[in-house]
């Protein structure tokens, strides 16, 4: 039931219908489904309420739903942290939370810890093997900057 409601969700999100999302994923966030909190910090509903708040909402929606282990969601989070999007830049604690994001599998955060692992930046000690190895399966997963990257390097 949870998964169909969330691909139901996503659906209607892609077409705009986000009022419609909601109602699908209120029971679902009533009950802290990460999925659910990551959907529904993507959109606001018209007129109820402002800029500044649905950014707030947003922000601590994808810190619940990273807090309870959800990758997209510890990205996301990771990349507001990385450029100080709705926060203050903090680079060292983006690249932790683009490590774990990466070590749950998802494609773009292996692309941007393995940078930072080939680099030895925002904290990350340098290991320019782990970070290759990374950024290949990111370009195996279909991360076309993974991909341009090897190519840059000669490596593709």
């Amino acid at each position: 039931m949870t998964k169909a409601a969330i691909s139901e969700a996503q659906r209607k999100i892609e077409s705009g219908k986000f009022r419609e999302a909601y109602e699908v994923l209120r029971p679902l966030l009533e009950t802290e489904v990460p999925d659910a909190l990551f959907l529904y910090s993507t959109f606001s509903l018209a007129g109820t309420e402002s800029e500044a708040e649905f950014e707030k909402r947003s922000f601590e929606l994808l810190e619940r739903a990273a807090d309870l282990g959800h990758a997209p969601a510890l990205y996301a989070l990771g990349v507001c942290y990385e450029v100080g999007d709705l926060v203050e830049a903090n680079p060292i604690y983006a690249a932790t939370l683009l490590k774990a994001a990466a070590e749950m599998g998802h494609a773009k955060a292996k692309f941007c810890h393995g940078l930072n692992l080939y680099h030895g930046s925002n904290g990350v000690p340098r290991s320019e093997g782990a970070g290759l190895a990374l950024v290949r399966a990111a370009a195996q997963d279909g991360v076309e900057d993974a991909e341009e990257f090897l190519k840059d390097q000669g490596i593709g």
